[in-house]
């Protein structure tokens, strides 16, 4: 199941691995690579079906980890510490129920029991599974997404999921499969036994998608879990709070 995995690269050191969330790509996290690249190897790839990533009909967690999987190992990325977003999250999850070696993971306001449960990423969904418009500008592009009911800082990073092509603005992910399976990616991880690997939790505390049902299920999981709840910030817990949120990263890749 080897695919072309495109990734940024920045940095010496211990290796540290970024997964981005759903509908994103490595443009997103280029601000938090290149600060933490001060300190680490930091490895920021598009996942599959996303960014300049390959695309593929499958989207499932399991898929999605194999694939990175064996993209790390083909370029040595050895045990790396992990973090990731949103659905990001859920892949990282999946690598280590496939038994590979993680050496912290820090879950951006994502567990293994979490089900999506905001109907806005229904909504979501369903829009990038439907045939764009004709759209010639990024301005364009944004004003769609806001009319269609997203928030301005969310249509904007659609807009960043866009590129120009034959003089209109397409998906840089894989709607069509995306839009077509989007159920998929509403599933919970499956844990079985207890894992070692030290979680962190990072809960944006204007976010729903963190509750204590899933942080008490993590535990059970996860022997050393800890939680860091982010004052006002929402689920893109990086963009509402940079310094914070470095400051958290950095504190738990260093035992601080």
């Amino acid at each position: 199941m080897t695919k072309k995995i495109f990734f940024r690269e920045y940095g010496e050191g211990r290796n540290l691995v970024i997964l981005h969330g759903i509908l994103g790509c490595s443009d997103l996290w280029i601000p938090v690579a290149q600060r933490l690249s001060e300190h680490f190897h930091v490895i920021v790839p598009d996942l599959p079906n996303h960014g300049q990533s390959e695309h593929s009909e499958s989207i499932d967690f399991g898929s999605t980890a194999e694939i990175l999987c064996i993209f790390l190992k083909t370029n040595n990325i050895d045990k790396p510490s992990v973090i990731a977003h949103s659905y990001g999250a859920k892949v990282a999850f999946q690598m280590l129920t496939k038994g590979f070696p993680i050496e912290k993971i820090m879950a951006v306001d994502m567990l293994p029991s979490t089900t999506f449960a905001e109907p806005a990423i229904t909504q979501i969904i369903e829009f990038v599974g439907r045939p764009l418009p004709c759209l010639k500008s990024f301005a364009e592009a944004k004003k769609l997404f806001t009319e269609q009911g997203f928030e301005p800082r969310f249509a904007d990073l659609l807009a960043k999921g866009m590129t120009m092509k034959n003089g209109s603005l397409q998906w840089k992910f894989n709607a069509k499969a995306i839009g077509k399976n989007g159920g998929q990616l509403l599933q919970p991880i499956h844990f079985e036994g207890v894992t070692e690997t030290p979680l962190l939790v990072v809960k944006g505390q204007l976010s729903p998608y963190v509750d204590d049902n899933a942080i008490a299920d993590a535990k059970t999981h996860f022997k050393n879990t800890s939680v860091a709840v982010v004052p006002n910030a929402g689920h893109w817990v990086h963009f509402d709070q940079p310094n914070f949120f470095h400051n958290i990263v950095c504190n738990f890749l260093t035992n601080k």
